[in-house]
């Protein structure tokens, strides 16, 4: 057996995941488990069908198991998603590489960079993103030869990737990106976000091309469905509560604030509260952490001076497998660091945080049902779910 993983939120799995994968398994790997977002994504939105459809729709499409990220790592920031993600994979005991898709596909000129990255002090970015900088505009202000490389959004990713990878022991392997993070593409593949346009306006057909499997427009989530409900939490917001949330700060608390009262909806929130410094993403990231109620404390250890180091997820839910993915399961239950399994539930009562954890992807869960597409839709809790077992 010879195992890769990869990282992803396959929102919704579409054609150029599968030639992710399978240029992956070309590269002479047997086994592929892919970590997944469940309910709640990376970029600071509701996944736009349920966890359990779209890893199903990944072992059909060419993965063999599919394990989920649970929140609130899937809606951190890159760094932290990287290290929930990677930790996962690390704990498993049977992976040997991570495959992730990058702008740049060189391992040594991405470890170049990283090594750039990590040597900058705190005091030389302060300025810079005082001055407006975006955190990624003010890394390629300091290291200007890399510039081009930290463009694009997935090679930074990439970098985080390889950051969360030291001391493992788990080989990095990048997979050639070869169409823009957000945009359209006339060949065979476009980007999530450019399929999730069409699927939000209404134009199934045109998604038929890049979708194995063509979504029933009853069982989709967007944002905005479920905005009254968001809103009418952040209302009652103070500061206080606002600042336990993983990644707010004074800034972007006070900004939220005061731009509730003067917007008509969410997506109008997050254009009056952007600043220079303040992108969209990371202000839908900190709302939707809000909304379902996850702190700080979820997900940082407390240290004295009111830093903290980044726990590991305190355990492992499969959504998906085909033969091989049993197999793969079979050896990761022997080696293991983390509990594993199918049964929200079961795992639920290993530890007392991961009771706090398996609430949280509950909530997550409830707070996506209210972005339903389909009013009449009845809620389905993820503690009665059974991982999906493709034959």
């Amino acid at each position: 057996m010879r195992a890769a993983a990869i990282v992803a939120e396959y929102n919704p799995f579409h054609s150029g995941h599968a030639y992710h994968i399978k240029k992956t398994r070309d590269m002479g790997f047997t086994h592929i488990a892919a970590v997944m977002s469940g309910s709640l994504v990376q970029r600071g939105d509701v996944a736009v069908a349920d966890q359990h459809q779209r890893a199903a729709a990944a072992v059909r499409g060419g993965a063999d198991l599919v394990l989920e990220l649970a929140p609130p790592y899937s809606l951190a920031s890159a760094r932290d998603f990287a290290m929930g993600a990677v930790s996962v994979i690390d704990s498993l005991g049977c992976i040997s590489a991570l495959s992730f898709g990058s702008e740049e596909c060189d391992i040594v000129r991405l470890c170049g960079c990283l090594d750039k990255i990590t040597a900058i002090s705190s005091q030389s970015l302060k300025p810079l993103i005082s001055s407006g900088l975006t955190y990624p505009q003010a890394i390629a202000r300091l290291v200007p030869e890399y510039g081009g490389l930290l463009s694009g959004p997935n090679s930074v990713l990439a970098l985080e990737y390889l950051f969360a990878l030291r001391g493992t022991g788990i080989e990095p392997v990048a997979i050639k990106r070869t169409v823009p993070h957000d945009g359209d593409s006339p060949s065979d593949f476009a980007s999530a976000m450019a399929i999730r346009r069409l699927l939000r306006e209404g134009r199934l057909d045109e998604c038929g091309k890049y979708l194995s499997e063509t979504p029933d427009p009853s069982g989709l989530y967007f944002l905005e469905n479920g905005e009254d409900a968001i809103l009418y939490r952040l209302y009652f917001a103070d500061k206080k509560e606002l600042l336990r949330v993983p990644g707010m700060n004074e800034g972007m608390a006070a900004r939220l604030i005061g731009s509730l009262k003067d917007s008509a909806g969410i997506y109008e929130l997050f254009d009056r509260a952007k600043s220079r410094n303040i992108t969209h993403a990371r202000l839908r990231r900190a709302v939707l952490m809000y909304a379902v109620g996850a702190t700080r404390e979820d997900i940082y250890s407390p240290v004295e001076d009111g830093g903290a180091g980044l726990l590991p997820p305190p355990f492992a839910r499969v959504l998906a497998a085909n033969s091989r993915g049993l197999e793969l399961l079979a050896a990761a239950k022997k080696s293991s660091k983390m509990p594993l399994g199918h049964s929200l539930a079961r795992l639920s009562r290993t530890s007392p945080r991961a009771k706090r954890i398996a609430d949280l992807t509950e909530t997550c869960a409830r707070l996506r049902y209210h972005c339903r597409c389909d009013r009449k839709m009845p809620f389905v809790s993820e503690y009665e779910k059974n991982a999906v077992i493709i034959k």
